[in-house]
């Protein structure tokens, strides 16, 4: 079953919502390569710095174009000194040649500056998921449906957001979000059969995020779908392995779920599965998936917590 590189899905979506605001980035950018050109330019910057006492400890970093988690870095860092480029621009004589009368360069404004602020607030959103998926030295699996969930509440808040700059850049991610991940059927089960095997989570989590993503309108049915998936694979593993165990039938109580869609996505969302995980009355069990489903979940707050071991 084909499984998409969520790190090259995520780099399209960012993509299509930076591409109609290149014009500001790339002016920071060449500022930025005007400073680093040259170890005399870096070090009047240095005491620039100093002078408007600016105490971040991040140093100027240019970008590589194809690659938009460095223009994040460079973004995030050059924005700490826009009143030192405001110094260049009034004192310095090659800054003002550079960019000041040139015709085909001009230095950053206020709006640019704004704009790259705005960068950086949606940019840190994907390079936390970013870090998340391509993680080497651990499971990323079954922190997929999470960051997802995370990115889908970002974008759904930003497009209800009365800054027209916020919504316009998140419609046109949103679009390109909805190709590859706005429904069940373009993501991979398997990759939601891995919230079942996640001994922090299981079905209450997938079952959450369910609601997140699709509504509650769909719960019910798509549970069942990767229930249905993971018994399949028991079946394939009870056959090579062992015997099926039987357990007693418990009833189901289901209690609707409430998710706020708000700015601040990551405290959102886990809050309201904190909710969700103290509610007692879920339970359901036929084999031995079922009773492993049923046993209370491990710690999710427990970053420490190896799902391998």
């Amino acid at each position: 079953m084909h499984l998409r590189c969520s790190t090259h899905i995520l780099n399209l979506i960012v993509a299509e919502g930076l591409k109609e605001y290149h014009q500001s980035i790339s002016k920071i950018r060449n500022v930025v390569r005007f400073i680093r050109s040259s170890p005399s330019r870096t070090q009047k910057f240095k005491a620039y710095a100093e002078r408007e006492k600016i105490s971040s400890n991040k140093l100027l970093c240019l970008d590589v174009v194809t690659r938009w988690n460095s223009t994040f870095f460079m973004l995030e860092a050059a924005e700490k000194y826009e009143k030192v480029f405001d110094r260049l621009e009034l004192h310095d004589a090659q800054y003002i040649h550079e960019f000041c009368l040139s015709e085909s360069k001009t230095c950053p404004s206020s709006i640019d500056w704004e704009y790259a602020r705005y960068f950086i607030k949606f940019l840190k959103v994907f390079h936390d998921a970013t870090l998340t998926f391509s993680g080497s030295l651990y499971v990323t699996s079954n922190n997929f449906l999470r960051q997802l969930c995370l990115i889908h509440t970002q974008l759904q808040a930003w497009r209800d957001s009365k800054d027209l700059f916020l919504k316009i850049m998140a419609e046109n991610m949103k679009k390109k979000y909805d190709k590859y991940w706005g429904n069940y059927e373009t993501i991979n089960p398997y990759l939601f059969v891995s919230i079942l095997l996640e001994p922090r989570h299981k079905e209450r989590f997938l079952r959450y995020c369910f609601v997140v993503l699709f509504g509650e309108f769909k719960v019910n049915e798509l549970v069942v779908k990767v229930r249905n998936y993971l018994h399949s694979l028991y079946e394939e593993y009870k056959l090579l392995y062992g015997n099926d165990v039987e357990v007693t039938d418990v009833v189901n109580d289901e209690k609707d779920l409430e998710v706020d869609i708000e700015v601040d996505a990551r405290q959102v969302f886990d809050s309201g599965y904190m909710r969700i995980l103290k509610d007692n009355t879920f339970v359901e069990c036929k084999t031995e998936v079922d009773l492993y489903l049923l046993e209370s979940c491990e710690n999710p707050e427990n970053e420490s917590f190896d799902v391998l071991d």
